[in-house]
């Protein structure tokens, strides 16, 4: 194959040849001397010869010759080092496993080499398969491949076999080198070696619970734990705080993994650290997993609400105040509470106090109140965490106001909830407007008013929503809902629950087209969240539900209005009103939220960090300033720049524990318009011996492997001599080399420019041609 180094364009060369061409035939046509014309001409193509020869010369023409360079096949076996690999599943080890397997069942084409490699923390060359021990303190995958891909660039393997248990205790995940070595076209095929049960052991293996919640709140934690080999033993299962108890559950453990809920109150406002626990039990292998710390923060926010009530003084008694109050005895929630006459009412009263709260001299105004009535823009109304409309007529708002209410819920992670009464729901037309969007049920009637007196009935699947705890106790607070639950006297009559709500009572009785006649429901909406009670929560429907749903004052006398603690109505509409907040409340505090790999890890190891940074309105926060730092006992040892990933959309980084102990490690973020928030959680150094503390084996780490790199899963058990040498491919292919040689500078190519030269001129001279 021939090159040329120069290429001019070619418009350009064919207007240099043409010129030339033409300047030749002029000088031959025009030169003196007896030459007749085939004379002429046959020197003239000798003169255009040698320019085309001198013209190829300058091109400077080179011989390019393909040179192909053979390497033998590699395949590189990785075996893993690790101590979990001496672990003894009957008279053989693990380690033992993986060494007659290399020398019975590894099946490779002739033309191959193998290399042997050891791994635990780091890779390292073997002479043999017998020169491997099980004496390392880590296993770690994704810095084993790393290792290997650095080591082998030169020469990269065709394959890899990897032999280990799959027990990655590293915080690193493999995904990322995997792939890159299944884009260079080298597999990794894995062999899982050791049992997945494990000895008998009770592990805490995590614990989820809420960042952050209001002073005074109830909240759950919810602990995922293993019990090998103490299946059907019931053992405690305790939140601790200070050594002091604040919680504890009898659990009858499964003998595998699950998850178990656990309530508790934390007593103080601010950061606080608390400990999920399990007594450690006879026989177990380890006890020190057997707790897990975690952290919450609790916030002394308070928490508004807008009340909407058309139920005015009625049986002696102003009726909004029943629920007012209900909410505001507890400290940390303030009632905005707006009044509507139940017929109408003059517009000149719009601007007027409508009532007076002789409790605490609070004002109470109606809905239309061109300033402490209803919010008329969305920027008023985000102040609020939940809003009530309680029997308010639709046209006591205007469409921005509605549209805003719709907004605040789906937009911004507002609670919203809809009470029964004459102008609510169908009967009030809010199907027709923008609020029937948020309402969890559908109403699609208008005539759907019912008297009626009845016990709701509380499904099955209720009794475990937020709602509807108002007692630890599971068969109290079953008898709340039943035995001691008043009757109610009324209730709108929608039709069915929309797709996504849960209904939590329904009519016993009565029953629509669709079902049974739903009295309470809820339902995720957008980023918010709604509740639908279509029975009223004042005179008529609901009287006796507001005045004696609770427990006597005084044991010897009736239960009557004067003598009812009210503790049921209050705990019911305190639940739902932090219920439908939880989601705004979160989205105001949850600006930026800090995710850990794992909160527990051994020192001086390296903890990769991912921050999710949001602005005011939700989208993700790509330009914001993230910083970690990391704190023991108020000092700070560590602080790390977060960088943003378009890839993973968020911040990473990684932090490394100096030593053992309780740390605290904080996400702060600033955003371009100068606003930070932050995120905080708790990450705890042990010394513990981290590669034995869980020995299950992990097929499905190494099947992962397999499958992000192109590789396949091999069977310790089988022979699968036939899938193996097809799965470890043909030859590696040849390395190209091209050698290029130039053509202008050979002695016999001067020399027929020169022949060339000298022919034409001779024969002009003999010619006598000028």
């Amino acid at each position: 194959m021939v090159e040329f180094t120069y290429k001019p364009d070619w418009p350009w060369s064919l207007a240099g040849g043409l010129l030339i061409t033409a300047l030749m035939v002029w000088s031959y046509y025009a030169a003196r001397g007896g030459a007749h014309g085939g004379l002429r001409l046959g020197l003239l193509g000798l003169r255009m010869l040698t320019l085309a020869v001198v013209a190829v010369c300058l091109l400077d023409p080179q011989r390019v010759e393909e040179i192909r360079h053979f390497q033998p096949a590699c395949v590189a076996v990785l075996v893993d080092t690790s101590r979990s690999m001496g672990w003894k599943e009957g008279e053989a080890s693990r380690l033992d496993l993986a060494k007659n397997w290399v020398k019975h069942e590894l099946k490779v084409p002739d033309n191959f080499l193998v290399s042997y490699y050891g791994f635990s923390s780091n890779l390292f060359a073997l002479a043999n398969i017998d020169a491997a021990a099980a004496n390392g303190n880590r296993t770690a995958l994704a810095e084993t491949l790393e290792n290997l891909a650095a080591a082998t660039a030169q020469n990269p393997p065709a394959s890899v076999v990897l032999l280990s248990d799959g027990g990655d205790n590293s915080l690193q995940s493999a995904e990322t080198i995997a792939e890159v070595f299944g884009q260079k076209k080298i597999p990794i095929h894995t062999v899982a070696l050791g049992a997945t049960n494990e000895p008998p052991d009770i592990v805490l293996e995590n614990v989820q619970v809420r960042r952050a919640l209001l002073n005074q709140s109830t909240t759950k934690a919810v602990v995922t734990l293993r019990s090998s080999g103490f299946s059907g033993q019931t053992v405690p299962l305790r939140i601790v705080k200070d050594n002091k108890v604040l919680a504890e559950r009898k659990v009858k453990l499964t003998g595998g993994s699950q998850r178990v809920e656990v309530e508790f109150t934390p007593a103080l406002p601010g950061f606080q650290t608390f400990e999920a626990e399990v007594p450690p039990q006879p026989g177990e292998r380890l006890t020190i997993n057997n707790r897990r710390e975690f952290g919450l923060t609790v916030v002394d926010q308070v928490l508004r609400v807008i009340y909407m009530e058309a139920s005015g003084d009625e049986n002696g008694a102003f009726q909004p105040l029943y629920l007012k109050h209900a909410l505001e005895d507890t400290p940390g929630i303030e009632v905005k509470t707006l009044y509507v006459e139940q017929y109408g009412a003059p517009a000149s009263l719009n601007d007027k106090v409508a009532y007076v709260d002789p409790k605490n001299g609070d004002r109470i105004y109606r809905v239309q109140h061109p300033t402490q009535g209803y919010p008329r823009t969305l920027e008023e109304l985000l102040k609020y965490q939940v809003v009530i409309f309680s029997d308010v007529p639709k046209d006591d708002f205007t469409p921005e106001q509605l549209r805003a209410t719709e907004r605040f819920v789906t937009e911004f992670g507002g609670g919203f909830a809809m009470v029964g009464g004459h102008t609510s729901f169908g009967a009030g037309g809010y199907q027709h407007t923008i609020i029937d969007n948020l309402i969890p049920v559908a109403m699609e009637g208008e005539a759907d008013l019912t008297e009626d007196t009845f016990h709701p009935r509380v499904l099955d699947n209720a009794w475990t929503h937020p709602i509807m705890r108002l007692s630890a106790d599971a068969e109290e607070n079953r008898a709340i809902w039943t035995t001691k639950f008043p009757q109610l006297q009324g209730y709108n009559r929608v039709d069915r629950a929309k797709p996504g709500a849960t209904v939590l009572l329904e009519h016993p009785s009565d029953r629509t087209t669709y079902g049974p006649a739903i009295i309470l429901a809820t339902q995720e909406v957008g980023k918010g969240r709604t509740m639908a009670l279509t029975t009223d929560t004042t005179y008529l429907w609901g009287q006796w539900f507001e005045t004696i749903w609770g427990e006597k004052i005084d044991a010897n006398l009736p239960l009557s209005e004067q003598n009812c603690d009210s503790r049921y109505f209050k705990q019911f509409w305190l639940n739902a009103i932090r219920w439908l907040s939880a989601h705004k409340f979160d989205f105001e505090r949850n600006l930026v939220a800090l995710e850990l790999a794992q909160t527990y890890c051994a020192p001086n190891l390296e903890v990769p960090v991912r921050v999710r940074a949001a602005n005011r309105g939700g989208q993700d926060a790509v330009d914001a300033a993230v910083v970690l730092h990391l704190t023991d006992g108020g000092t700070e040892v560590q602080t790390v720049r977060a960088i943003y990933s378009e890839e993973q959309r968020n911040y990473q980084a990684n932090v490394k524990l100096p030593a053992a102990g309780k740390f605290l490690l904080r996400a702060t973020a600033r955003f371009k318009d100068g606003k930070t928030a932050e995120d905080q959680q708790v990450l705890v150094g042990e010394d513990a011996d981290w590669e034995m503390a869980d020995i299950r084996a992990r097929p499905e780490t190494l099947a992962a492997l397999s499958r992000w790199s192109g590789g396949r899963v091999f069977s310790p058990q089988k022979n699968q001599a036939g899938l193996m040498a097809n799965a470890m491919g043909g030859a590696k292919p040849a390395t190209v080399e091209y050698r290029k040689t130039p053509f202008w500078d050979k002695s016999w190519w001067l020399g027929t420019i020169i022949a060339l030269l000298s022919v034409e001129w001779i024969v002009r001279r003999l010619r006598g041609m000028a």
